[in-house]
């Protein structure tokens, strides 16, 4: 089983990574965390990619916006997180990723016939400010001052749009544009995280049902 979730951030992504993995038994892989580790000049290969972790709250950091400016000026980064996850695609197996791009540079595989399950969480701005703002906070979304949002707000849509402009120049992604390459698209404005992880589970296990059903079919017909 290979699953990939994208997204904006606030979506709902690392909760969801975490609930999936407990659900099917399957190996977490953060690619902001990884992205993290070559933020600190430190080479893909000491990155254990079995112990990835969730780099919540490192990306509105002053440390990240610097890092932010440098992957437009140098690629080099993304280029080796990319070829890492890649990697670990290709080889490994019960293994669910948080990653931008992936969904996109995963294709050819899936066009060779490798299952695998691409996921985009979506949420409006608003909901998504909120999110990240009560959880950097450590308060409760009514309690939230509005300066802090709108604050939490422009550093989110900041990296957003560099995040783009990354992916566009070095693949030609149109990220939060082009969704062709997803087997589900979720808005999560309205949903509790534990819904939206047993609705996305459902999905899964159907897919893979199908998957599983169409394969014994062809080897019938050989």
């Amino acid at each position: 089983m290979r699953i990939i979730i994208s997204g904006p951030p606030g979506a709902g992504k690392s909760f969801l990574a975490q609930d999936l993995a407990k659900r099917f038994g399957l190996t977490v892989v953060h690619a902001s965390h990884i992205l993290k580790e070559l933020s600190k000049e430190k080479g893909v290969k000491n990155v254990d990619s079995g112990k990835t972790k969730s780099s919540e709250g490192f990306w509105d950091s002053d440390e990240a916006s610097d890092f932010l400016q440098k992957r437009l000026k140098d690629a080099k980064y993304d280029i080796a997180l990319d070829k890492k996850l890649l990697e670990i695609l290709k080889t490994k197996e019960n293994v669910i990723f948080d990653s931008r791009t992936l969904p996109w540079l995963s294709k050819p595989l899936k066009e060779k016939g490798i299952q695998i399950f691409c996921i985009w969480l979506d949420a409006s701005e608003t909901v998504r400010a909120q999110r990240i703002t009560s959880r950097d906070k450590k308060t409760k979304i009514k309690n939230l001052q509005t300066n802090d949002v709108e604050e939490t707000r422009g550093n989110m849509q900041h990296r957003y749009e560099i995040d783009g402009k990354v992916y566009q120049n070095l693949y030609g992604i149109e990220y939060g544009e082009d969704f062709t390459v997803f087997d589900l698209i979720l808005d999560t404005d309205d949903l509790p995280k534990k819904d939206v992880a047993e609705l996305v589970a459902k999905k899964i296990k159907k897919y893979y049902e199908k998957s599983k059903k169409k394969i014994k079919k062809e080897q019938k017909k050989a």
